[in-house]
Order: C-alpha cells, then structure tokens, then sequence
C-alpha cells in the first residue's frame, strides 16, 4: 500500500484503552491486539466504498448498530450458510461481527478459532441474501491491506461477488465527533 488518505469532516474519534477494555470485560472476547491498535488509532468508519469497519463502543454499546447486528445475526441463524470447516450455528452462535459491505453483508469473526500464537480469528464475509460465507482471512491487519485496501476480495470471492474497482480507494472515512 503506497498511502492512505484519512478523511474527517469531524473530529476523529478513536477509541480510548478504557472502552476497548470494557468491551472485552463486558462481552468476555478478546479483541485481537491489530484490530485494538486500529481502534484506537482510527475508530469506527469506512475504506473506499467498500468496507464499513466497527470499533467499540460502537460494535456493542451503540443501541443502533447493536440492534442492526444483533438483527443480522438472528437473520444469518435463519439461513441455510455454509461454513468452511464448522457448522453454520456453531460459527453463528460465536461471532461477531465487526463490519459491513455497502450491500449489508457482514464481515465476522468465527471466537471459536481464536489463537494465542497468531493472536487472531477466522474471518468470515458473509453474503446474507445468498446465504454463504467465505473464509477471507485471520489477520485483521492483512484484511484491511489485502482485502479492504488490496485485490484479495477478487481472489476469495466468487466474481458475482467482486467488489468495484471504483470502490476499492485508499482512503478511510472516520466517522469522527460533532
């Protein structure tokens, strides 16, 4: 990646130590440390046209993006998604889902998969009106420089799914403050 351009019509409003710890207190997951980093250096917003990316508090503590997850996992229960190596109500019944398509399709982390060594989780796109669920990586760092940023939804993803290359932008849009 060359350079990323990051967009603020308001101030920036990353996440602080004490909501991401919260986060993990209150909901008993740990938050792979990339993504932590992330959270704090850019909080919740949007690569290109193309990936929406949430952080705490917005993941849990926001009443309207929790109801929208909690809705669109309940919506996934319903379904008939195939998961690579895991049934799908095994995956579902331990996810979460930490960010959006401009379509409404979810990005999510199978918490079944954590590990120590790598520090991270399968990461799952998952197509609602499909329904299916491509494994798209583990590393949260190498899904925004290689999937958000990159090329590498033209490898996973059937081509009926692919992404604009319009969409694909090297910028972030934060969601920032008033």
């Amino acid at each position: 990646m060359s350079r990323l351009e990051v967009i603020s019509r308001e101030r920036l409003r990353a996440c602080s130590n004490q909501e991401i710890n919260l986060f993990e207190s209150s909901s008993r997951i740990i938050l792979p440390s990339d993504f932590k980093d992330f959270c704090r250096v850019f909080g919740t917003g949007s690569f290109g046209e193309f990936v929406d990316i949430f952080c705490p508090p917005d993941v849990e503590f926001s009443r309207e993006i929790s109801d929208n997850l909690r809705q669109a996992l309940e919506m996934l229960r319903e379904t008939d998604i195939r998961f690579e190596s895991r049934a799908a109500d095994d995956v579902l019944e331990n996810a979460l889902i930490f960010g959006a398509d401009q379509t409404q399709d979810y990005f999510l982390w199978d918490l079944r998969a954590y590990s120590l060594e790598d520090d991270s989780y399968d990461i799952y796109f998952v197509k609602v009106n499909s329904p299916k669920a491509y494994l798209v990586g583990r590393s949260f760092s190498e899904f925004v420089t290689e999937y958000c940023l990159g090329e590498r939804a033209f490898d996973v993803l059937p081509e009926s799914l692919h992404p604009s290359k319009d969409g694909i932008q090297q910028t972030f849009t934060a969601e920032g403050l008033a």
